[in-house]
């Protein structure tokens, strides 16, 4: 398996535009945060674990740090779709075949404006 945690990549996706075409270094793996119990999920910080685990697939989240010019590490962490970030894109095929509900369980203004409705 190919190293993983503390990879640098570039961010792919749309979920986080302010990412879009950067470098962000890899921290850790959110292994299954996609699935609908988004508290369910293992914050993997080693390959051995991440190995034993069977590797980042389309269900996973990843954070990441923004690489500066200086190609120092940012201060701020993000959490994107792995299937949103290059060293991942092989898994978009994989995401295709998920329900709905696991493909981006980040609700959209719409839906939050359902969930949270003015007293």
């Amino acid at each position: 398996m190919t190293p993983t945690i503390g990879v640098e990549t570039v961010y792919i996706g749309t979920e986080l535009p302010e990412l879009r075409d950067q470098r962000v270094n890899i921290c850790a793996i959110l292994h299954d945060a996609l699935l609908m119990d988004g508290d369910a999920h293992y914050y993997v910080l080693s390959e051995t674990v991440l190995q034993w685990m069977g590797g980042v697939t389309a269900r996973d989240r990843v954070e990441v740090v923004r690489v500066r010019d200086d190609n120092t590490p940012g201060i701020l962490h993000f959490a994107p779709r792995a299937v949103d970030l290059a060293h991942f894109a092989h898994l978009a095929s994989e995401a295709e075949r998920l329900p709905p509900t696991e493909r981006n369980p980040i609700p959209d203004e719409a839906q939050l404006a359902l969930l949270v409705r003015p007293s």
